[in-house]
């Protein structure tokens, strides 16, 4: 689960969900998605978003499922979070915590977290964590800090990696 950010004041109101948006997935840019299916989850994008853990810190979030077009049976697969951030200050040691959080989740089922690494790929930085089972998870930050982009993937194709690199940053 995601580390939480500062609570609400009074007059906030309080925050129940993250906005299903979509629209988020339009910051993957590129080629990579040629010869790949995708596939927006809105029932998990909102049950996700309905933790309010998770609320405290995202506006907005769209989780979706990229495959190989015609790969029968899917061996390749990239889970992709964009999470568009109430407050886009998070530091450094905040969107750290982010991602081990992420990854200690997305790795439970494949043997849990055995390694982390960092690479530029596609001219920004990626935050990449293996599972011991061989699945991976990739972590962009972008817009000044108001988007995130999680993925976990699987399989030879490395999708994980091609879509890490079409995340745009303008």
């Amino acid at each position: 689960m995601p580390p939480s950010a500062s609570v609400p004041g009074p007059s906030d109101g309080p925050i129940t969900s993250a906005r299903a948006d979509p629209g988020l997935f339009s910051i993957i840019t590129g080629d990579s998605g040629v010869g790949l299916t995708f596939e927006y989850d809105g029932q998990t994008t909102a049950s996700v978003g309905a933790d309010p853990d998770l609320a405290r810190i995202a506006a907005g979030l769209a989780i979706g499922l990229y495959t190989v077009q015609g790969q029968q049976p899917a061996t390749d697969f990239a889970i992709v979070s964009v999470v568009h951030v109430r407050d886009r200050t998070f530091g450094d040691e905040w969107y750290r915590q982010y991602r081990d959080s992420y990854d200690v989740s997305a790795c439970a089922q494949a043997g849990g977290v055995a390694r982390n690494a960092q690479a530029t790929l596609g001219g920004h930085t990626v935050f990449i964590g293996g599972c011991a089972g061989g699945a991976f998870t990739f972590h962009v930050r972008v817009r000044d800090g108001a988007i995130i982009v999680s993925i976990t993937s699987l399989g030879p194709a490395r999708l994980g990696e091609r879509l890490a690199a079409d995340v745009d940053q303008p």
